[in-house]
Order: C-alpha cells, then sequence, then structure tokens
C-alpha cells in the first residue's frame, strides 16, 4: 500500500521543513499507532511502518501545540519576549516564568470572542477535539467499529 503523505512530503521531512502539516500528522500517527499495535498482536513486523511512524513523531515534536491556546492551552499565556525551553527528545516546550506569574496569568486569561463566518467553523468549533485526542469529530466515537456491531452501512464510502 502506498502512502500519499510519504509520497509528496519525503522532500521537506527530509529537509526538516514542517511548516503547514497541521493535524494531518496526529491524524497519521493515530493511524499508524493502530497497524502497528495490531501487528504486534499479531506477531507480525512491520519495519517500514514502524520508520514511518518515527519519521512522523519527529514532525510531531516539531509542529503540534495541544491543548489549543483558544481553549487556555499554554501558548495561550505565552507573551511576547517570554524565554522557552524546548526539548525535542521530551517532546515538551516550557515557558521559562515563576509559577507564581504562571498562574497570575491563568487566573487573568479570557477565552477569545469567535465569530463564526460560516455553518463549517461553527460546527468545527462545537464538535472537533483538540489535537491531542487525534482532531477528530467528537462523537465520532460512537460510529467505531459499527460495522462489526450492525453490519456494513448502506452508504460505506
Amino acid at each position: 500500500a502506498g502512502s500519499w503523505q510519504m509520497e509528496n512530503r519525503w522532500k521537506a521531512m527530509n529537509e526538516v521543513k514542517f511548516d503547514g502539516f497541521g493535524f494531518a500528522v496526529d491524524w497519521m500517527r493515530k493511524d499508524l499507532g493502530i497497524c502497528l499495535e495490531e501487528a504486534k498482536k499479531n506477531g507480525a513486523r512491520l519495519p517500514s511502518t514502524a520508520m514511518i511512524d518515527q519519521f512522523y513523531a519527529q514532525v510531531q515534536a516539531r509542529v503540534n501545540a495541544s491543548p489549543e491556546s483558544v481553549i487556555g492551552g499554554g501558548l495561550a499565556l505565552l507573551q511576547t519576549g517570554d524565554r522557552v525551553r524546548i526539548d525535542l527528545n521530551k517532546r515538551s516546550a516550557n515557558m521559562m516564568i515563576s509559577d507564581d506569574e504562571l498562574a497570575r496569568r491563568r487566573a487573568n486569561w479570557k477565552p477569545p470572542t469567535l465569530v463564526n463566518q460560516t455553518p463549517w467553523q461553527h460546527l468545527h468549533r462545537a464538535n472537533v477535539g483538540q489535537l491531542a485526542t487525534g482532531a477528530c469529530l467528537d462523537f465520532a466515537v460512537t460510529f467505531q467499529k459499527v460495522a462489526a456491531i450492525h453490519g456494513v452501512p448502506r452508504d460505506n464510502h
């Protein structure tokens, strides 16, 4: 099986250019994780899949911030001039401010007023979870394994 991501983005990954990959990376790692987990259960070895997952982990370490600032994640509290310690091995980014200052900022933080300009923005903001959980429709978990429980849906695409 081919991988659109690897066929179309391998050059950028190889050159360590990760701008704009966004949630697709988290989505791919989620799917790769499912494949690797099932392979382990079945005793199958998937070295190429594991290698691709490692590539995506490197990309993910550079582009993912969750929870997002719009719901009060760490980036919402970051201010111009703050120093940040980034540890790619631990996949962490930490503001170099005191606990008291962080608590003050958190207490004073107010969520932004968002104006939905389209019905799709409204649906997305109301129903899509954070990047850390796959940025999936929150209610979609109801339909996991639906074919195994209820049979293949009539309009299965």
